[in-house]
């Protein structure tokens, strides 16, 4: 069963305090222990910065089985490449596709 998220963020609003509770609960709901669910939401925290107004930022979240995945679009490629080595390493994987990030945590 797939459950999915989708959230907007306006403005300079943080990102942290409104993705936080969600992934909270979605990775209850795939088993991930609380440092990964941590750590997606630090990568979630550092993708925000390249993110590319004045569109809302979309966050969709998205539990399958054993795997969270979160996108995040719009964000600027060139800005998402200075941190994208760190990011990498807070997740299993990392994709980007025109101004769409696909991050994705495994148990």
């Amino acid at each position: 069963m797939v459950e999915t998220v989708r959230l907007q963020v306006f403005g300079e609003t943080p990102v942290t305090p409104i993705v936080e509770p969600v992934v909270t609960a979605l990775a209850a709901r795939t088993s991930l222990d609380v440092a990964r669910a941590d750590e997606l939401i630090a990568a979630i925290d550092l993708v925000r910065n390249a993110w590319r107004g004045p569109d809302p930022l979309s966050v969709t979240l998205a539990a399958v089985g054993d795997t969270l995945t979160v996108e995040l679009t719009p964000v600027a490629p060139a800005v998402l490449a200075q941190s994208e080595s760190l990011v990498s390493r807070l997740v299993t994987s990392i994709s980007t596709t025109n101004d769409a990030v696909t991050l994705r945590v495994d148990r």
